[in-house]
């Protein structure tokens, strides 16, 4: 008789079969540093749905116009849970981008589970035991975190949907892993804690601004340009916006009784969506709704102001988001500038950017669906320009996405950050010795447990390997080209700066 193999869906080892085959959902269940327990598992690993870029692009196009369709259900919904008359722009600053998130990372997860089912294998899973108030992070902040970097959060999550599955038997085990989400390594960097505590002071200048009729918040404009604009505008420059944490509350199921209409549903996903949507929306939206509002009347923010411009607080900062949404409803005009990239064919972020900005500051492409778009050029971070120094080194700038994908866009996601890894090591590989000796790779910050630094060290042990805490463009002095090997921000300063640039990406 054959026995069943153990479909595998995180990195948490628990969940493991102790004997016999396992089939790997995903990369992300591979985590570098655990090379040695995985590869001595017989089984597989299911190949990424989106590696299909035409159905990435199908999908990109279904799920936002799923967003529309939710979000005009939501509207009514919100409203009479907390008593209130606000129109579908209000909701859609305040809501849509975690909706954007939210449709994006169900699909993905369901996409996966669909595709092993396509199998026909004969599969059992092992899942953690979680509570049911597990998947209502308390905000959009920790909503990202939570869906990037929290196995535990996914392995609920996969849960719900393998439950559906009758051919997959679920085991459920019931263990002491912490519910704490994982956090960033360099939030408690005394430095970091430091300099957050001389924002807070600076920030504290904005009290004597409440008439400013210009706001401007994490604009991404330099600091001294930002304050002689404001000045030109004639108003006292900021100078910092101490952006406050949303409030906290807690899970009640209570006041999730309500759900989005079944007969909207024109598929098993969309039925889905709405059917898990009331039990995931953050707490911040339902049971610290009041508590959002009332923080919001008690912001030392300009009260009545004419234009609101920001190219940062506009996605996770849901206090933030609040007060942006409040002040539109009473007649502000809301300025978006481009975060970064511009060059990708399709993204979600900058949809939900493209729907909700009276004026959006690109970086010097157009699009004519929306007539909003102003082509302004690099007003990011603008340096000094730089001379390449003649006997300097290459520059390779890598990239990273999280292991679990949170967002839908024409770039790496997920499983193919491991392409990726692969992509730039033959690169390195087709270098002669002399030019791969005067190579300096630039890594992320951020590593998301891909292994980085393991990575390049096992595959090219002779090669210079930056972290990427110092800023790039001071790196860069010592150096005589640089080498953009993903499609984001990097080639635009350095095309800015009139820095040699080689760009190459798949």
């Amino acid at each position: 008789m054959k026995l069943p193999m153990t479909l595998v869906t995180t990195e948490l080892e628990e969940t493991w079969p102790v004997s016999g085959k396992a089939f790997f959902l995903g990369e992300w269940c591979r985590l570098h540093a655990r090379k040695e327990k995985w590869q001595a598992i017989d089984g597989g690993v299911l190949p990424y749905h989106w590696n299909d870029r035409i159905k990435l692009k199908c999908d990109f196009e279904t799920l936002q116009k799923l967003n529309r369709e939710l979000l005009l259900e939501l509207v009514p919904v919100m409203n009479s849970l907390h008593g209130e008359s606000h129109d579908i722009c209000y909701w859609r600053i305040l809501l849509g981008y975690w909706l954007n998130l939210y449709t994006a990372v169900l699909f993905d997860r369901w996409s996966s589970i669909e595709c092993v089912q396509k199998m026909g294998l004969q599969l059992e899973t092992n899942i953690i035991a979680t509570p049911e108030s597990l998947l209502a992070t308390n905000d959009t902040e920790s909503f990202t975190l939570q869906a990037c970097s929290n196995p535990l959060w996914n392995n609920s999550l996969f849960e719900i949907l393998i439950r559906r599955k009758p051919s997959i038997s679920i085991s459920t085990i019931y263990s002491t892993i912490t519910r704490e989400s994982p956090s960033s390594s360099h939030r408690s960097d005394p430095i970091q804690r430091l300099k957050s505590w001389i924002k807070s002071f600076a920030g504290l200048a904005i009290h004597l601004n409440r008439n400013n009729q210009f706001a401007i918040a994490g604009s991404y404009y330099p600091r001294a340009d930002e304050w002689q604009l404001e000045t030109k505008l004639g108003q006292i420059p900021i100078g910092y916006w101490n952006i406050p944490q949303s409030p906290s509350s807690e899970f009640n199921s209570s006041q999730r009784k309500w759900d989005l209409s079944p007969r909207s549903a024109s598929n098993e996903f969309e039925s889905l969506v709405r059917e898990i949507l009331p039990r995931v929306i953050p707490r911040v939206f339902v049971e610290g709704y009041s508590q959002l509002r009332q923080m919001v009347q008690k912001l030392p923010w300009p009260i009545s102001p004419l234009v609101i411009w920001t190219s940062n607080h506009h996605f996770v900062k849901d206090v933030f988001k609040a007060w942006t949404a409040q002040k539109c409803s009473e007649g502000a005009r809301l300025v978006i500038g481009e975060h970064g990239g511009g060059g990708g064919a399709f993204n979600g972020a900058r949809n939900y950017e493209l729907s909700i900005s009276d004026c959006y500051f690109s970086t010097g492409w157009v699009d004519p669906q929306y007539r909003q778009i102003v082509p302004i050029g690099n007003f990011r971070q603008v340096h000094q320009r730089r001379s390449a120094r003649a006997n300097g080194r290459a520059l390779l700038v890598c990239g990273i996405m999280p292991r679990y994908s949170f967002d839908i866009r024409s770039m790496m996601l997920s499983s193919q950050v491991s392409d990726y890894f692969e992509d730039q090591f033959r690169f390195v590989d087709a270098l002669s010795q002399q030019i791969r000796m005067a190579l300096l790779v630039r890594l992320c910050r951020e590593d998301y447990q891909w292994g980085q630094k393991e990575r390049w060290t096992t595959r090219h042990p002779s090669i210079e390997l930056d972290g990427g805490k110092a800023a790039l463009w001071k790196i860069a002095q010592s150096c005589r080209l640089c080498i953009c090997s993903y499609n984001a921000t990097t080639h635009l300063e350095s095309l800015y700066l009139n820095f040699p640039t080689i760009m190459f990406w798949s």
